[in-house]
């Protein structure tokens, strides 16, 4: 899912990856909310 999506993306390779798996990424700016929304969740926990 995203949750594990993530820590991939906040890699330096993350871009590279992300050029090998088109299909399966958003765009940016969905991603920009998704990660938004979940670091809101973690501020509640």
């Amino acid at each position: 899912g995203v949750d594990g999506a993530t820590p991939v993306l906040a890699l330096p390779a993350g871009k590279t990856v992300l050029r090998f798996l088109p299909p399966l990424i958003i765009g940016q700016e969905e991603l920009a909310q998704v990660v938004e929304a979940l670091r809101r969740a973690c501020e509640r926990q």
